[in-house]
């Protein structure tokens, strides 16, 4: 959520350059721990290396200020808002299911609960750093086809 707000700000609302992005991240413990962190956006040509570079720069400053006060309180208060709202999603019974079954967690609502009480505003900073930090990216720009 704390790169959500920052692209909203800087890519949407102060360059006009789209009508919102996207920061995705997940973890997997399968086959091995990993960490992803999608950032997707649609724009224009003309401004699609400005923009790539803007999205760069958000992450680049959460590595190394960390998040502002008010995106980790907002981002805490939507996390806690959506453990009542996951328990009615398929989705979520899913995913509990298969954490069951795969790696023994009992309660994946005090898993989670205790996951969003633990989060620091260091941690994000901590694991943006890391994200950063890990030399292992790829940068894709899709461009249309030149037309003649």
């Amino acid at each position: 959520y704390i790169l959500d707000m920052i692209y909203t700000e800087t890519l949407r609302e102060e360059e006009g350059g789209t009508y919102g992005a996207s920061a995705i991240y997940g973890v997997s413990n399968e086959p091995h721990a990993t960490r992803t962190l999608q950032v997707v956006f649609q724009t224009n040509p003309e401004s699609a290396d400005k923009l790539r570079e803007l999205a760069v720069a958000g992450l680049k400053g959460v590595a190394e200020n960390g998040p502002t006060a008010d995106h980790f309180d907002k981002t805490v208060k939507n996390l806690e808002k959506e453990i009542p709202e996951n328990e009615l999603r398929n989705s979520w019974w899913s995913r509990s299911l298969l954490a069951h079954e795969l790696y023994g967690i009992e309660d994946n609502i005090a898993e989670y609960e205790a996951a969003v009480k633990a989060l620091t505003p260091e941690k994000v900073q901590k694991a943006a750093a890391e994200m950063l930090n890990s030399g292992n990216y790829i940068e894709l720009v899709m461009r249309p086809a030149a037309t003649e």
